[in-house]
């Protein structure tokens, strides 16, 4: 199953490359995106007749109005998984339209779990305990195939019903690790503990005739370096670069670029979508980020293209499709809508440990 899922990823990359117009424009946009881009993935992982796949739209009533979902996975007589699709390029993160109302559909049909996509972009939430990011995300066009189908094999029909499970399961062990962490790095004995055992074994394996005892390793340690925690690098960020935006990121009404950029309290002029990237990465440039030593810079796990390199090159040889170059000679990757623009945008300020909420939009 899973070397047919990457296989038809591959052939859907190719169709949006080719083809974006098809997806982007006229009346049945959505639909070309439904029946093209999403049921031929959904196939791959098992959903045919039985188990069924909805393919037409469900109408379904919400508290003040009526709303058609697009794709319902099910068995039997049970709903599963919700899918709200738009057009391609138009934003399907957390804070666009299409997210709230896949928050409604799920509510409707007593469900938690849904995915929102432009057919390039998916992103998979649970509604019950909704934070603000997705249980993953993907790009077909960044990311790897591998990478992609291995997360949408989560939703195969054979193993879906376990997916709350293991999302629940994922979520412990995140919280048990986060915890422990937190304790230790407050925790400055601790950690020279930890960082004396480590050093005896290291100096135990390159000079076996000496008997190095822990409480020596210790010793030399706190000789050292009292008073300064040796996970300080690793320790959560600063006040100073925990800057959180008070007000929601703002949805885009159309497919237009921003009028206005803002980085924090710095004022870009927008008018073009490529902006919102270089903007931002001037940015970090002028607080001594993004430099050449940096590069490559990838901001999505598995991603397969540059954002940021020395040259306009991919790391397969591909050049830059919409490259700009940097005040600092620097060159960043701009072929990207607009929703996939402002991800990138926000992910690279989150890659040097800024909130992705210090970027604003006006449009």
């Amino acid at each position: 199953m899973k070397a047919e899922l990457v296989g038809e990823i591959r052939k859907i990359r190719e169709l949006i490359k080719q083809r974006p117009n098809d997806f982007r424009k006229g009346k049945k946009r959505e639909d070309n995106v439904r029946d093209n881009l999403v049921i031929p993935l959904l196939h791959k992982l098992g959903w045919n007749s039985p188990p069924y796949i909805s393919m037409k739209e469900i109408e379904v009533k919400l508290k003040n109005s009526k709303g058609e979902i697009d794709i319902t996975l099910s068995k039997g007589k049970t709903n599963l998984l919700a899918f709200e699709v738009k057009r391609l390029g138009e934003r399907v993160d957390i804070d666009s339209n299409a997210t709230m109302q896949l928050a409604d559909y799920l509510i409707a049909l007593d469900i938690n779990l849904g995915i929102t996509t432009d057919g390039a972009c998916w992103n998979l939430y649970r509604f019950q305990g909704w934070s603000r990011d997705p249980i993953w995300s993907i790009s077909l066009i960044d990311m790897n195939p591998e990478e992609c189908a291995e997360k949408m094999m989560q939703i195969r029909s054979e193993s879906i019903e376990h997916l709350e499970r293991q999302i629940e399961l994922t979520k412990r062990k995140q919280g048990a690790i986060h915890s422990t962490w937190q304790a230790l790095i407050a925790d400055e004995e601790r950690q020279v503990l930890a960082a004396s055992r480590i050093l005896q074994d290291e100096v135990k394996m390159s000079f076996q005739d000496l008997d190095i005892q822990v409480e020596e390793t210790k010793h030399f340690l706190l000789k050292r370096y009292k008073g300064t925690p040796l996970f300080a690098r690793m320790q959560p960020m600063t006040e100073e670069t925990q800057r959180m935006s008070s007000g929601r990121r703002k949805t885009p009404k159309s497919s237009n670029p921003p009028k206005i950029i803002r980085v924090d309290s710095e004022k870009f002029e927008g008018g073009r979508v490529h902006r919102i990237l270089t903007c931002t990465a001037e940015w970090l440039i002028k607080r001594g980020h993004l430099t050449k030593r940096d590069c490559p810079v990838r901001v999505t796990t598995g991603q397969i293209r540059y954002l940021v390199n020395t040259k306009p090159v991919h790391q397969n040889g591909e050049k830059f499709r919409g490259p700009q170059r940097l005040t600092n000679e620097l060159y960043i990757e701009t072929s990207y809508n607009i929703g996939e623009t402002e991800r990138m945008a926000r992910r690279l300020l989150e890659k040097y440990a800024y909130s992705g909420d210090l970027l604003h939009l006006e449009y």
